[in-house]
């Protein structure tokens, strides 16, 4: 549910740098959401992997070639999301964590009672339940997931004007 809330509240949102909410900092928008299912793989819940996948524009201007050419180049690459969900749920305990705070840190393994003598190790997840608002997406060094990332080029093809000699056999 929150994936698919996030997929209508993202587009129209900024892009900006290691979330500093500042209007010089916006360096693109996104203008458009999907979510793409793997039908072969799954989530340590038993779901299937779903992506939720943002496109966003971004204006060529002289100001910002560098920070273009490190994204092209693969140097700009890891982002972060900012959103607020409806619920937070702690996979130990069960806490809504928007509603009152549990000791469970995320990432952080816990002994849990599961009926075998002395329990067994449990990695903490906070599962996000529906979501209220998306804010942005930001450029980050370190990314809270690790797979959240961006993809060079999808759906993009260079104006005719930049390119005349290019055909669409022949385009990148």
């Amino acid at each position: 549910k929150a994936l698919q809330d996030l997929k209508k509240l993202y587009p129209g949102k900024p892009m900006i740098k290691d979330h500093e909410r500042r209007a010089d900092n916006q360096i693109a928008r996104v203008f458009d959401t999907e979510l793409i299912q793997n039908a072969n793989k799954q989530i340590a819940r038993g779901e299937l992997h779903t992506e939720l996948i943002g496109k966003a524009y971004m204006i060529r201007t002289e100001s910002n070639k560098d920070l273009i050419a490190e994204i092209e180049g693969g140097i700009k690459k890891e982002v972060s999301t900012s959103c607020t969900p409806e619920k937070m749920i702690c996979n130990i305990c069960g806490t809504d964590n928007m509603k009152k705070y549990c000791r469970h840190w995320p990432g952080a393994k816990y002994v849990v009672e599961d009926g075998t003598p002395g329990g067994s190790e449990k990695r903490c997840l906070m599962l996000l339940s529906g979501a209220k608002e998306a804010w942005e997406l930001s450029f980050v060094p370190v990314g809270a997931q690790p797979r959240a990332g961006t993809h060079k080029s999808i759906g993009f093809t260079k104006p005719v004007a930049e390119t005349p000699e290019t055909t669409p056999e022949t385009e990148t």
